[in-house]
């Protein structure tokens, strides 16, 4: 393998490249046609300054969980998509080498990969820079049960297989019933060397176990919206709480970030800001011109349809 260094690591800050699914206009499950096309139409608006690519021969639209992982310009993570919330639904398991993804500029992604003997979802990796330099990987633990492993064999074995180049953090998962999915880009997201943004478990009383792991290694960055005027104890925030964890899902391509819109101005102001804060000036920040409260919704296992927009998008740094 080679060399992997924070010079090398392709984080989200060095992506130049965005694709996503050509199902999203013309099918998914549980979504509604007008929507589809809707914010297919808006996600394409919103990056087209960027290279931006459809895939075809995809499964389903969640293009981030089953697309391999880019660790540096010209070497890319791969590993098994089999996620236990699809095992009653192979129909949309996608594996992009067999079924052969590709673009219409390439009938075929010719990428260098390094391959790991591990069930996983590409939205359950987030590729960070910590305050000692050192390239790091945060994933939610849900990982060791998908794997029949303890956290301790997988960190020995990730160790071993990496030699020591990239740091693996495991972030506790709730359980089945509280997070079905427990992928690590609904929780937090990378900023700079050293600094991490999480999402708003402070509004639900559960902040310490998000932040225990990752504070020796990263100043952490809140979003918060419980606590604020004109937001605290409304009717409105009782209704969409449950889905502001969407905001942390947001698309970044660049310094360019896309944030997820729900359905109340005062609360998406608030979330672009302190997104915009916490980045600095920069960062462009902005909302998608769509509405995505519905897609937001708790994600509903049994119909593969709930996602922001991480999750329906595939960022890369390309040359090409």
């Amino acid at each position: 393998m080679i060399t992997i260094t924070k010079y090398n690591f392709i984080t989200d800050n060095k992506t130049n490249t965005v694709c996503y699914s050509s199902l999203l206009p013309g099918e998914s499950s549980g979504l509604d046609k007008k929507f589809r096309e809707e914010l297919y139409g808006a996600l394409k608006e919103s990056v087209k300054t960027f290279k931006r690519y459809d895939l075809y021969n995809t499964r389903d639209i969640w293009s981030r969980d089953y697309m391999p992982v880019q660790l540096t310009e010209n070497l890319f993570l791969n590993y098994t998509y089999s996620p236990d919330y699809l095992s009653d639904q192979k129909a949309y398991i996608t594996n992009w080498l067999l079924h052969k993804v590709h673009t219409r500029k390439a009938d075929k992604l010719n990428l260098n990969v390094v391959t790991i003997p591990l069930i996983l979802d590409g939205g359950n990796v987030i590729k960070a820079i910590d305050k000692l330099g050192k390239p790091t990987i945060i994933m939610c633990s849900k990982v060791l049960n998908e794997n029949n492993l303890s956290k301790e064999e997988l960190t020995d074995w990730w160790n071993q297989f990496f030699d020591n180049q990239i740091r693996l953090i495991l972030i506790e998962w709730e359980g089945k019933d509280e997070n079905p999915i427990g992928h690590a880009d609904g929780m937090v997201r990378y900023i700079t060397e050293g600094k991490v943004l999480i999402t708003n478990y402070c509004d639900l009383d559960d902040e310490e176990r998000l932040s225990e792991p990752l504070k020796e290694y990263f100043d952490i960055e809140r979003l918060h919206f419980g606590d604020i005027e004109g937001i605290k104890g409304t009717k409105m925030w009782s209704l969409l709480k449950s889905k502001s964890w969407g905001y942390i899902n947001f698309l970044q391509v660049g310094k360019h970030i896309i944030v997820p819109k729900l359905d109340w101005e005062e609360l998406d102001r608030i979330a672009v800001q302190q997104i915009q804060e916490a980045f600095g000036a920069s960062y462009k920040v902005e909302l998608i011109d769509c509405d995505m409260t519905q897609i937001l919704e708790n994600p509903e296992v049994n119909t593969n349809s709930g996602g922001g927009l991480n999750c329906l998008t595939w960022t890369l740094l390309s040359s090409e």
